[in-house]
């Protein structure tokens, strides 16, 4: 039994070895919710940002699937999932490599502090392989 196994170990290595040399997939981008609304007034519009900016050559391609749900707390925002053509600026429009943005506007609620928070599904891809991501951001609202 364990001279028919002799192959498995170097198999096992180099494997190993092949997935060490991959790039952490969270270096290959940033996702950043600066420019949305803070401070809204009760009743109020206010508008939730999301960019997702490719790093080191990386890029989302259009060809691959990519899912943005957004949820709200003190905050009424569309709950329809966004795809990637639905971004103001994505790759179909630009260069591949550029920044994806999403700007959705929402209405704030009932004072207090609320928030968004944003569920997004996607591939980074690179000029060897595309990994799947799935990541949440929230951006805080103070409802006034």
């Amino acid at each position: 039994m364990l001279r028919s196994l002799h192959w498995v170990l170097p198999l096992v290595l180099l494997s190993t070895a092949a997935r060490a040399a991959d790039p952490d997939p969270r270096t290959l981008y940033a996702l950043d919710t600066r420019e949305s609304s803070r401070s809204v007034k009760s009743g109020q519009r206010g508008r939730f940002v999301l960019e997702l900016s490719p790093k080191d050559g990386a890029y989302l391609s259009p060809a691959t699937p990519f899912r943005l749900e957004l949820t709200g707390d003190r905050i009424d925002i569309d709950a329809r999932p966004l795809r990637l053509q639905d971004a103001s600026r994505s790759p179909a429009s630009d260069p591949p490599d550029a920044k994806v943005r999403f700007e959705v506007p929402f209405v704030a609620g009932a004072k207090g502090e609320g928030s968004v928070s944003a569920s997004v599904t996607f591939f980074i891809c690179t000029a060897t392989l595309c990994l799947r991501q799935v990541r949440t951001v929230r951006a805080d609202v103070s409802v006034d």
